[in-house]
């Protein structure tokens, strides 16, 4: 990776206790530039059956983590998989163990108290939105957020 990105990375535990808790966690690759500038969020597998999303998303962050993609000014943000159980599971929505079925591209809105899998991963997902706005404000610059879906008629 060039020297001049910072990479870190934030995982969101989205509440299993079992097995499937590694399996069931969000993940975000952040990369940003030493130099202000727009944010870019690129979100992969909101339906978990949608794989090509996650896997332009691995190649982009190798490009930059080789150098080949460069980061002059700004951000990118990266979560490949927005909805990980679904996307272990290869469903579009989830049937988790609470017994909620949900299609979280339907319905990202913040819970107060998120009591199942999706509403905890629609928080993560208001969480990663929010932080982004957040500091691009106090930064005076634009965010731009991409979600790579898979078209599957």
């Amino acid at each position: 990776m060039t020297t001049n990105i910072i990479k870190s990375e934030r995982h969101y535990d989205l509440g299993y206790q079992d097995a499937m808790k590694d399996v069931a966690s969000l993940k975000v690759t952040t990369f940003a530039a030493h130099e202000p500038g727009p944010r870019l969020i690129i979100t992969g597998a909101v339906h978990g059956n949608e794989k090509a999303g996650t896997k332009a998303i691995h190649t982009i962050q190798e490009g930059i983590e080789s150098g080949e993609i460069p980061i002059a000014k700004g951000t990118v943000e990266l979560v490949p998989i927005v909805n990980p159980l679904a996307y272990f599971l290869d469903v579009r929505g989830v049937a988790g163990i609470d017994g909620i079925v949900d299609d979280w591209n339907r319905s990202v809105c913040e819970v107060t108290n998120p009591r199942t899998y999706g509403e905890r991963g629609r928080n993560a997902v208001c969480d990663i939105m929010r932080r982004a706005h957040h500091e691009a404000t106090i930064q005076c610059q634009p965010v731009f957020n991409l979600t790579l879906h898979t078209y599957s008629g």
